[in-house]
């Protein structure tokens, strides 16, 4: 209030007033998981996590366990990090930035694919040798820089602040792109940057280098996807489609208009209830998809007929799968069918993969 940080002062009575009398409604923070959860470990400056040489990331742990903040025998934290060939026998990337989706199919599907395009353009900028390493900084300041957009985004933030001779030349390049961006009045020295406008000239920057990478994946309904994310967030982003199904029985009802108590009962309620019930339903019409080609399998192989056959216990698989899909979603699914059920699930898997060996 009045360009001052205004706290909860502790005792309820205080608070309620100070709420009543500057009209405050508190904050409708919209992924508190990366917030309440340790997604990132912040490099030191003698061991930045991502300064691009084997082993980077054990040293950094390695200076925190010794400074008493970490347990260099856990995971290394990040929100995206390698999978060590040497540690685990095979590579590959790991994310931590999901937290929830309204859909598998819809929500879910567009993310995976997004991970996989930016993934593939980076290993692009790396073999042209458009970006090096010396233009993305890794002391822990410049680390802040481009981290806090990724948790301002997570609270509701609106706006983030970069430093006007900031030295990370990437980040640079997309600002030149950004509308809006203005000399920070509260902040002197430093860039005001409008998070919409930085999420589309992001969007711009993907879809423009990485033009040929999209069209060869053919990721265009993603890019689209993801474009209609960014300018009707209330509809159709991940966080918009879950606002609004929380809020489905209150009557037309905003976060704002709702105490705290009463909306995040209603998330619980939703979450455990009518999201658990629509996830299940996706991931059984997943199933049900496959059951055709797990059928022409199984005329052609002897093993994969005879699980089937201890499995359906005389039944046809379409007719078995329905009952089951039936069961699971009302729940009344008996102790027996759901074991074979499992079996038949594990068949599913084995028969897919060795069709992709």
């Amino acid at each position: 209030m009045l360009g001052r940080p205004l706290t909860p002062v502790g005792p309820e009575l205080a608070d309620r007033v100070l709420t009543f009398l500057f009209r405050l409604k508190g904050d409708f923070v919209p992924d508190f998981r990366l917030i309440d959860y340790l997604v990132a470990l912040m490099s030191t400056e003698q061991s930045p996590a991502l300064d691009g040489s084997p082993a980077s990331a054990d040293r950094l742990k390695k200076d925190l366990d010794d400074l008493g903040v970490f347990d260099r025998r856990m995971s290394m934290y990040l929100p995206y990090k390698l999978r060590p060939y040497a540690a685990l026998g095979f590579s590959g990337f790991e994310a931590r930035y999901y937290s929830l989706f309204e859909s598998l199919r819809d929500d879910m599907t567009h993310a995976v694919n997004l991970q996989g395009l930016i993934t593939a353009l980076a290993f692009k900028y790396i073999g042209e040798g458009r970006w090096t390493h010396a233009d993305i900084p890794d002391r822990p300041l410049r680390e802040s820089e481009r981290r806090q957009v990724f948790f301002g985004a997570a609270i509701g933030l609106p706006t983030f602040y970069v430093h006007k001779d900031t030295d990370n030349r990437f980040l640079l390049k997309i600002l030149h792109q950004t509308k809006r961006v203005r000399q920070s009045h509260r902040y002197p020295g430093y860039l005001r940057v409008e998070l919409l406008h930085y999420r589309r000239a992001l969007l711009e920057t993907v879809a423009r280098d990485g033009a040929d990478l999209i069209e060869m994946m053919n990721l265009g309904n993603t890019i689209d996807d993801l474009r209609r994310r960014i300018d009707d967030p209330k509809d159709c982003s991940a966080q918009g489609k879950l606002t609004n199904g929380i809020l489905a029985d209150q009557h037309g009802k905003s976060p704002f208009q709702m105490r705290s108590q009463e909306f995040n009962s209603a998330a619980e309620r939703y979450y455990r209830e009518d999201l658990r019930r629509k996830h299940l339903a996706e991931a059984l019409d997943f199933v049900a998809e496959d059951i055709p080609r797990l059928s022409r399998q199984a005329e052609h192989d002897p093993e994969t007929r005879e699980a089937l056959a201890a499995i359906l216990q005389g039944m046809e698989l379409p007719e078995f799968f329905a009952q089951v899909q039936w069961d699971w979603l009302n729940g009344s699914l008996p102790e027996d069918a759901l074991r074979r059920f499992i079996h038949l699930m594990l068949v599913m898997e084995f028969v897919e993969g060795r069709r992709a060996a």
